[in-house]
């Protein structure tokens, strides 16, 4: 558009507005607006704050789509719900973040039951699910298939955890309830978007036989185990590059490149059909661990604040842009099916608390922290649908799926009520339960001092039990980690050796005061010194300066970490 004041063909006064700056402005304005809502919702006191973030959200997307449609402006495309744009700019940011501060101990700690959830959970509740659906086909005014009901089944297993874990973070609940549904639902969503695109694919096959649950099957593991790989060797490509970035001419470029490794281990998967989810999220558990290992002080706190940055601004566009959705997908038609929103909101709430309660009980008989009942039922209360289900629904082609506009409608309704009922109640149910807190207090000496320690005696009984199995686990992890440290992560310069003599020194007569702007990951883990007799030499100093940094800091550092002992090794990973 062209608009201009002009005399004697010279244009003075104008406005010229091209698409690109169209789109720019309307991008720009939209992260103002919810920038704006985010301070405004701070301001609040968390008395009043009943209802979760992400339902304030949404409702704000809904008053913008009125606004648009009342204006009659809202058919442009940057103001509609586009999948290719969430699923490309809007969700890589958001898991990134989950993989980059993921608590490594407390995840891996529970992997097991994570995986037990994610993966068995999430599959059974999937097939249950669409099967279910797929026979109550008589009761619905548009009649599913086989593989179109287990895709709305792969869709609709995808839990969103922001509103749960938002309302965990300010009642702080124990450790273990927190890292299980926020470790369930990381991993849940990838495998949702797995399964949905197997599912999605067989409704293009007409006619099915034996040979194509093997597809469908080999299809998992290529995109799944794909993405795996692929996210972990991005990660390390990161991590090997940033080795040499300790010049302080060109330190600034540490940000860019974990968020450029970050964007490219999402958009190559995707290239080469596998799980982009799967990938940015190993990239950036891949990057925590190693990254932070060469980056200094200033490049962590960047980088840290960076990814926080792009993952609020990216959730809450994500909502918002649900809520202008869902205005102009109401007003489209009538697209309403009463018997499938009741019988699929019926199906996720029972199938989830069936599994959770089963995975868990045979779970328990295993595990030496077992999980409560109490725990069991806000794990399975907690399974709140977000966004990823949406915009799967949407990813749904309408020439191929008659049922599209219902299955939208029905995800829709599924969503508002798990955010605005569910997500409003989990809070007093929180209290009603007597859900065990987190404890705030310190770690006193004792249980600092002798965690690694005690650690490594049990893994030695173990052994010397007959119960190796976990210790020779921990034992080629540690080899692997020790290989990946000496080839990914750069040497302490001469400038951080006199740094790690001055807090020796300072240890002595100062105990009790934590060094300030350093980035302790690098100056506890990723010390390795080329000559050996010095090494040896130092090993008195560097035991010392480990005692006194885990005395005052909780950081582990042994003298079989530093010099690197496959069996002695216990870090945060």
């Amino acid at each position: 558009m062209l608009v201009t004041l002009s005399g004697d063909g010279v244009q003075v006064v104008g406005i010229h507005i091209t698409e690109f700056s169209e789109y720019l402005l309307i991008v720009l304005v939209l992260i103002l607006i919810v920038s704006l809502f985010r301070i405004m919702f701070a301001k609040i006191p968390q008395k009043l704050k009943v209802m979760p973030e992400s339902g304030v959200v949404i409702i704000l997307g809904c008053i913008i789509g009125l606004i648009l449609f009342g204006a009659g402006v809202g058919e442009h495309e940057l103001l509609t719900f586009n999948s290719e744009v969430f699923f490309l700019l809007l969700i890589p940011p958001v898991i990134f973040e989950s993989g980059y501060h993921l608590n490594n101990v407390a995840f891996f700690t529970n992997i097991r039951l994570i995986l037990l959830y994610a993966l068995v959970g999430t599959f059974i509740n999937t097939v249950s699910v669409g099967i279910c659906i797929w026979l109550l086909n008589p009761l619905f005014i548009i009649k599913l298939g086989l593989a179109e009901a287990l895709t709305f089944g792969a869709l609709i297993s995808a839990v969103d955890p922001v509103a749960v874990i938002a309302i965990f973070d300010e009642v702080h609940v124990n450790q273990t309830l927190n890292i299980l549904v926020f470790g369930e639902s990381v991993l849940n969503d990838a495998v949702s978007i797995v399964l949905y695109s197997v599912f999605s694919a067989l409704i293009h096959v007409n006619h099915i036989t034996w040979v194509v649950p093997g597809l469908a099957l080999s299809k998992f593991f290529w995109v799944a185990i794909g993405g795996l790989i692929m996210g972990i060797l991005f990660g390390l490509a990161c991590s090997f590059l940033t080795r040499f970035t300790n010049g302080h001419e060109i330190v600034f470029l540490e940000p860019i490149f974990v968020a450029i490794f970050a964007m490219l281990a999402f958009v190559v998967a995707e290239i080469l059909l596998m799980s982009g989810i799967v990938s940015v999220l190993f990239a950036g558990i891949v990057m925590s661990r190693y990254v932070e290992m060469n980056v200094g002080y200033k490049s962590h706190l960047a980088i840290k604040y960076m990814v926080n940055a792009a993952a609020i601004v990216a959730d809450t566009l994500i909502f918002t842009y649900l809520g202008i959705s869902t205005i102009f997908h109401i007003v489209e038609g009538d697209v309403w099916d009463p018997a499938l929103i009741c019988f699929t909101l019926i199906f996720i709430i029972v199938f989830r608390f069936i599994l959770v309660f089963v995975i868990t009980f045979f779970e328990n008989r295993v595990r030496l922290d077992k999980v409560s009942l109490r725990d069991q039922f806000i794990i399975s209360y907690g399974g709140l649908r977000g966004a990823i289900a949406f915009a799967l629904a949407f990813l749904l082609d309408e020439e191929e799926v008659d049922a599209r506009g219902h299955i939208i409608t029905a995800t829709l309704v599924v969503i508002w009520f798990t955010v605005f009922i569910m997500g409003t109640t989990i809070k007093p149910v929180l209290s009603l339960l007597n859900v065990r807190r987190s404890q705030d207090r310190k770690q006193r000496l004792a249980e600092k001092t002798f965690t690694y320690p005690v650690q490594n005696i049990l893994s030695c009984v173990n052994i010397i039990s007959g119960h190796a199995q976990q210790a020779w686990y921990m034992y080629i992890w540690h080899w692997i980690d020790h290989q990946i440290t000496f080839i990914c992560v750069r040497k302490l310069h001469e400038g951080e050796e006199e740094l790690l003599n001055t807090l020796t020194k300072q240890r002595k007569d100062q105990p009790a005061e934590a060094p300030q702007n350093v980035n302790m990951s690098r100056m506890n883990k990723n010390l390795r010194n080329r000559d050996p007799k010095k090494r040896q030499s130092q090993e008195v100093s560097m035991t010392d300066l480990g005692n006194r940094l885990n005395a005052s800091m909780n950081i582990p550092l042994t003298e079989s970490h530093r010099m690197g002992s496959t069996m002695g090794e216990r870090d945060n990973f």
